[in-house]
This record gives structure tokens, C-alpha cells and sequence, in this order.
């Protein structure tokens, strides 16, 4: 082999090394930021009702992702409201909510918050 054909081969081979590692990091991509919350133009269908015990029931269906899923909501409190986000999490992660999500088989997509009673005004 000459010095040429070896330079070359050298080359193709990082090439193709490089080609893979980037690969791997667009794939990890998802993992390395695994939670975030669902933007209000990713999310349908969104009911708050009122409970007579004082909890507050959210249902809504965020957009269906093959590589994310809604475990649940995080609250965000003032001293008179609070503010409720879904949360977008990796398929293979888990991820930290203060409120897990309720889901029925009967509706796919469809996720069930309950805030539980207060005196405050819930937004969502």
C-alpha cells in the first residue's frame, strides 16, 4: 500500500468515525435535555374545571411526539394564582413533577391533572 492509499484510507475512516459520533449525539440529543414543559401551541383541547371539594381538574392532550410523553405538571405559585404547565419528558427518562398525570385508555393522548384544593385562581 503506498503512502498515498494509507493517507487516504486514514481519512475515510475519520470520516466515518466522525459521522458516527455525531450520530450518537443526535440521538442522545433528547436525553441530554429530558425535560422542558409543552409549549400552549403544542397543547389541545384544554378543560379547567372546578371541583366542589375545591381541586381543580385540568384535562388537555398535548401534541403526540414518538419520542416524548407527559408525566405530569409543575406548579408555579404567587401569593393568589396558580400557574400549571405540562411537562414534556424523553421517552426513556423520568422526570420530576409536583402533580402526576392520570391517563385513560379510552382517550389516547388525553392527560388528567388534579390540583388540589385551594383558594387560589389555577391559569394554565
Amino acid at each position: 500500500m503506498t503512502r498515498n492509499a494509507k493517507r487516504s484510507s486514514g481519512r475515510r475512516f475519520a470520516r466515518k468515525g466522525l459521522a458516527s459520533v455525531l450520530a450518537i449525539l443526535a440521538l442522545l440529543g433528547g436525553q441530554l435535555v429530558t425535560a422542558g414543559t409543552y409549549d400552549k401551541a403544542r397543547i389541545h383541547d384544554v378543560a379547567i374545571n372546578p371541583q366542589p371539594d375545591g381541586s381543580t381538574v385540568i384535562t388537555a392532550k398535548p401534541i403526540l411526539e414518538t419520542l416524548y410523553w407527559c408525566p405530569g405538571a409543575v406548579l408555579q405559585e404567587t401569593d393568589t394564582t396558580i400557574s400549571v404547565s405540562l411537562v414534556r419528558c424523553w421517552y426513556k427518562s423520568t422526570c420530576d413533577v409536583d402533580i402526576e398525570a392520570v391517563t385513560d385508555p379510552a382517550a389516547p393522548g388525553v392527560v388528567k391533572i388534579v390540583v388540589p384544593p385551594s383558594d387560589k385562581r389555577v391559569e394554565f
